[in-house]
Order: C-alpha cells, then structure tokens, then sequence
C-alpha cells in the first residue's frame, strides 16, 4: 500500500501520514497547490543594482 508524509526543511513531520493510493495523490496536490496559493510561484527577486 503507498505512503507519504511530508518532512520539513528541519527534518521534522511537516504533513501526513497518508495511506493508500487516492490519498497519496490527492496529498501531493495540496502539497503541490500551497505554494501556488502563498504566491510563492510567482515572486521573483531581482538581485539589487550596483
């Protein structure tokens, strides 16, 4: 049966754990849609001029 769970850059538990197939994926597409949401995506930093 598949699993995931999601670790935080701190190796800690950030998300999960899930179990079994439709879980899985449907885990991955929040996981996926929450940078998206925060505007992460689309921020882009331009480096200062010297």
């Amino acid at each position: 049966m598949p699993s995931a769970v999601l670790l935080g850059a701190d190796g800690q538990l950030a998300g999960g754990p899930v179990n079994g197939g439709r879980a899985v994926i449907e885990f991955v597409q929040e996981i996926c849609e929450q940078p998206a949401e925060a505007g992460a995506g689309n921020a882009r930093e331009t480096p200062p001029h010297a």
